[in-house]
């Protein structure tokens, strides 16, 4: 009897679901390849994916928006995302993940074309998701009223922009009330000059070009002010959605960053910004995946769990 249990366990979580059984059903329906906007070269770059819980609540759903990183010129909605899709679902929420145009690759300051995708071609893109996510997510099952926004990285830091600079939410239709929360996992930029301006010691010389890249030369700079218009801490305030920030125990430019950031908005730092010994990879590949020792997960869920059940209050701010 004890040699064939192996067997029967599998069978049974194979047929059943059970934990274990390689073919167990998701805890969510996907929607792939939706078209948000159709401003990119490359379709793929403007399309967003909708999982939604297999079994939905009677009263509309809150929704996650999720954006990935990848220094604003790699990455994709379809990395390192089914763990996350996974564990929202599972507690009841929409989850979208959201494609936008990405900057091209680059490998010196000479290679910087003029008319490259760069600020503010990618928080538009994103908020052009959002506002898609206003006017059809209800045909998932979801409340448009009730939106958290998440990401990791350059990922980040648009989602950072888009809550605390509501111009970008606005031109795309989106009353900035209906975003209820963001969680910003090791967000990098939020405060452009810091890794942009050539005096700046924040960063060292041989990467400023990435950032060029993605927000301007310094005499791109110097004509449209890109840098200030990108930073999230040029704009954060009290009236802005609640943040939980989730940092690298050992980066101390984006803990001092987190920490301001946290402050501006009027928010206690030992509650939302979580300090964690794990490398910028492992903040985003663990997220969502048990067990969750560091607590990770669980505070972030704890976070959205509270934000979307507040009341909503009018945050005017232009």
């Amino acid at each position: 009897m004890n040699c064939r249990r192996p067997a029967l366990v599998l069978i049974a979580a194979v047929l059943f679901g059970l934990p274990g059984g390689a073919l167990a059903a998701e805890p969510f329906r996907s929607n792939k390849g939706i078209s948000y906007s159709s401003v990119a070269h490359d379709p793929y770059e403007n399309q967003l994916d909708v999982y939604a819980p297999t079994t939905l609540r009677s009263k509309p759903a809150p929704v996650v928006v999720w954006v990935h990183g990848g220094g604003w010129y790699q990455g994709n909605k379809d990395l390192v995302v089914i763990e996350k899709a996974r564990r929202f679902t599972r507690s009841g929420y929409l989850f979208v993940s959201v494609n936008y145009r990405l900057s091209p690759r680059v490998t010196d300051a000479d290679s910087l074309a003029p008319g490259r995708v760069r600020f503010p071609d990618q928080p538009r893109d994103v908020a052009a998701a959002v506002g898609w996510v206003d006017r059809n997510i209800a045909d998932f099952g979801g409340d448009p009223e009730r939106i958290v926004l998440m990401g990791h990285s350059a990922g980040g830091q648009l989602v950072s922009l888009l809550a605390t600079r509501s111009r970008f939410l606005k031109d795309a239709r989106v009353n900035p009330d209906q975003i209820r929360g963001v969680l910003s996992l090791d967000a990098v930029g939020l405060s452009i000059r810091l890794l942009t301006a050539p005096a700046s010691k924040a960063r060292s010389d041989h990467t400023k070009p990435v950032y060029w890249n993605a927000f301007g030369t310094p005499a791109e700079n110097k004509e449209l002010n890109r840098w200030k218009r990108a930073s999230p801490l040029e704009y954060a305030g009290p009236r802005d959605p609640p943040f939980f920030f989730v940092v690298q125990n050992d980066e101390p430019l984006r803990i001092r960053e987190s920490r301001r950031m946290a402050r501006r908005l009027h928010q206690r730092i030992g509650r939302s910004v979580l300090e964690v010994p794990m490398t910028h990879r492992q903040i985003n590949h663990h997220f969502g995946k048990l067990p969750d020792r560091i607590g990770e997960t669980r505070r972030a869920l704890a976070f959205v769990d509270r934000v979307v059940s507040r009341a909503t209050s009018a945050r005017p701010k232009g």
